[in-house]
Parts: C-alpha cells; sequence; structure tokens
C-alpha cells in the first residue's frame, strides 16, 4: 500500500513537472511570438516612414528646386546608407547595406524652353538622366554650378561668382534677343521692355553684354539652371520600384512639364 502511494506521489510529480515545462514553454512561444511581431511592426514602420520621404514627391507639379533637393538626398544616401558606399573615407562605417535608390529625370523635346533665348541647351543637353551608385549626371552638373559660384569675379577662367551670376542670368535673355552681337544691345534691350532706359542703366546692360559675351558657356549653364529650378515635373507613379526584401523604394522617375 505504501509503494502505491509512492507511485502515485512520483506520477503526480512528474504529471506536475510536465504541466510547468509545457507554461514554460507556452510562456517562451508567446512572449517571443509577441516580440518578433513587435520588431516586424516597427520595421514596418521605418519602411513607411523611409518611403514617405520620397512619395511626397510623387506629385504631378513637382519643382525642379525640389527635385535638386531630392537627387542631393539620393547622392548622400548612396554613398552613406546603401551598398554603393565603397570606401571608409565615404562613410563606410555608416553603410547599412540597403540597397541604392535610383532617380530618373526624363527632359523631353519641350526642355529647350530652359536654354537661353536663341541658344541650344549647354548643361542639361541629355535627353534623360540618371542618379545611382553607378551614374552620377546630377552630381556632376551640381558640382558644375558649386564651382562657377565659387570663383571669385576675374579670377584667370572669366567665371564671375554667384551674385554676378545671377545678375547676368536675369539679362541674358534681353541680351540674346538681338542674334546679331554687332548690334546696338541697349537699343534691343529698349524695343523689349518698352521703356527707356537711363544712361546709367545703358553702361548696366552694355557691361553685362561684354562679360556675357567674355563667359558665354559659364552665364547660359548658370540660367539654364536657374531655368531648371524653376521648372515643373511630373512624378510617374506606375515607375516607382520597392525592394523585394526591404520593402524600401529604390527608383522614382520624373518628366519635364514646362518652365
Amino acid at each position: 500500500m505504501e509503494n502505491a502511494s509512492k507511485a502515485i506521489l512520483m506520477a503526480g510529480g512528474m504529471l506536475l513537472t510536465i504541466l510547468i515545462v509545457s507554461l514554460l514553454v507556452f510562456a517562451w512561444n508567446t512572449f517571443s511570438n509577441y516580440y518578433s511581431q513587435k520588431d516586424s511592426i516597427d520595421e514596418i514602420d521605418d519602411v513607411t516612414e523611409f518611403n514617405l520621404q520620397f512619395t511626397n514627391y510623387d506629385r504631378n507639379d513637382v519643382s525642379g528646386y525640389e527635385l535638386l533637393s531630392l537627387i542631393n538626398q539620393v547622392i548622400d544616401y548612396n554613398m552613406r546608407k546603401s551598398t554603393a558606399a565603397a570606401a571608409p573615407d565615404v562613410g563606410r562605417e555608416n553603410n547599412q547595406n540597403f540597397p541604392p535608390i535610383t532617380i530618373i529625370i526624363n527632359m523631353n523635346d519641350s526642355a529647350n524652353e530652359i536654354s537661353s533665348p536663341g541658344r541650344d541647351l549647354i548643361l542639361f543637353e541629355e535627353k534623360v538622366y540618371r542618379q545611382d551608385d553607378t551614374h552620377n549626371m546630377f552630381a556632376s552638373i551640381i558640382e558644375e554650378i558649386e564651382r562657377l559660384k565659387n570663383n571669385p569675379e576675374g579670377d584667370t577662367n572669366k567665371i564671375y561668382g554667384a551674385t554676378n551670376l545671377q545678375n547676368m542670368s536675369k539679362r541674358i535673355k534681353y541680351i540674346y534677343m538681338d542674334n546679331e552681337r554687332e548690334k546696338d544691345v541697349v537699343q534691343t534691350v529698349n524695343s523689349i521692355t518698352s521703356e527707356k532706359l537711363s544712361v546709367k542703366d545703358e553702361i548696366e546692360i552694355n557691361k553685362s553684354y561684354k562679360k556675357i559675351m567674355d563667359s558665354e558657356e559659364n552665364v547660359r549653364k548658370y540660367y539654364e539652371y536657374v531655368q531648371f529650378k524653376k521648372a515643373t515635373f511630373e512624378s510617374n507613379s506606375a515607375s516607382i520600384q520597392y525592394d523585394l526584401n526591404s520593402g524600401r523604394i529604390i527608383s522614382m522617375e520624373f518628366t519635364y512639364k514646362k518652365p
């Protein structure tokens, strides 16, 4: 009888142990699933927040100024956060191995509207521009404009710096209306504005004319850059691509609409 009692107690102990272990396993699985789901939710929130930076540009009235801001953001992201980061001196320590982002801008035939009057495009002469980890077309344009803006007036390359480039680009649309450069520029500007210029204005116009002719290519580049910033672009929503693994946006495309 005593042996039977011991056997029952041992069996009860084993059953209790099994119940406790089962409860622990259940609790572990429950907590694991909770934190796994929490991590998934946090990851989804991160991806959504990341994509929002780019879907904000998914409109039909994106300005060129906004596009330049987006492109600068993509250049920095590809250099520091994506698999495009290739060397320690460009932020490899921050590389998170995300896929690089591609921005495509289609400059259709109407984009000739941003050229200086009577001249062909010189800075934006390509039909399609790509900015990603292998194509740095816009990065090159931005670097060129910064080079022009940062050079002081009177250097050996006749690059006039930001202030004078701005002033000359404002006058270029009047000066280039006269296709024969030998003609009196002041007379041309007078006929366009329908206002008689003062002597001071005439002097300034002639100075601008001389500067523009001395450094025509640089002024034309800057003029196109300014017009690009004022232009309007449309996002091609159907062309937006997402990375299959991370869910992050990896490509967007825009088309030129008007100045």
